[in-house]
């Protein structure tokens, strides 16, 4: 009686995860297609240092602003639910229309990762000099408040939300929610260390993400400044558990992230 009550049980956990993985669940998840013209990019591409990099803009007052695009309060109580087995992958659902751009400017990331954003969205190409003026990055910088802005007057349907001061759990559940329900890139904001395990060491920098584990655990990362480098560096796009890029978020999540 026993054996069969534990085999019951498994077989309705087995049905409700069965019933609750997105169709998309795989075990691995695809790479970008990179579509970086990489004779624009004049930095020296040996050079994998942060010296003269000017990344994320911060507030210059800071403020914990949220924009969202039908003016909802964000609730971070409303979490997606566990899964109750080994984590599988979920990606983009049309991965050979993820181009990967690599930045193209020392100062450009957030330009580069609403350039990615934009193509996967609407299947236009745009270059990264009118991305640029439309996020207003300058010289020392951009600021994602002013890339979702951006972004979502281009878009015809998928509108991003941008918060600052995220919690772990907000940031988590709604990298997931942009990846399995919303079928968007998501760009968050980061300090790459490589005492921590970064490629870089970069101090307010933004990736985009494009897939991310069942279990929240682990995403895939598109990294601008990587092919900004070298046009074959294996730091273009690579694997980070969430621990390590919420660390590396929490240290300036006043420039906040896009979902």
């Amino acid at each position: 009686m026993f054996k069969f009550k534990i085999c019951s049980l498994l077989l309705v956990i087995s049905l409700i995860g069965g019933a609750c993985l997105p169709a998309n669940a795989i075990d691995y998840h695809d790479v970008p297609v990179d579509g970086s013209n990489y004779d624009i990019i004049t930095q020296n591409k040996t050079d994998s240092s942060y010296a003269g990099f000017s990344g994320v803009l911060l507030p210059s007052t800071p403020t914990k602003n949220v924009i969202v695009p039908n003016g909802d309060v964000v609730d971070e109580n409303d979490i997606a639910s566990p899964y109750l087995f080994d984590p599988t992958w979920y990606q983009l659902d049309n991965m050979s229309s993820f181009i990967y751009y690599a930045q193209e400017t020392n100062y450009s990331c957030t330009a580069a990762c609403a350039r990615m954003a934009l193509r996967y969205l609407t299947g236009n190409y745009y270059t990264e000099e009118t991305v640029r003026e439309g996020c207003k990055v300058a010289k020392d910088g951009g600021a994602l408040s002013d890339v979702v802005e951006y972004v979502n007057a281009e878009l015809d349907q998928v509108n991003y939300s941008y918060i600052e001061y995220a919690t772990k759990t907000f940031v988590k559940d709604n990298l997931y929610t942009a990846i399995v329900t919303k079928d968007a890139p998501a760009i968050i904001a980061v300090c790459e260390s490589t005492e921590d395990g970064w490629p870089f060491d970069l101090p307010v920098h933004a990736v985009t993400i494009y897939s991310i584990t069942s279990t929240k655990s682990d995403v895939a990362i598109a990294d601008p400044w990587g092919g900004y480098v070298s046009s074959t560096s294996p730091y273009r796009w690579f694997d980070m558990s969430m621990n390590d890029l919420y660390a590396a978020h929490s240290v300036v999540g006043l420039a906040g992230f896009i979902y």
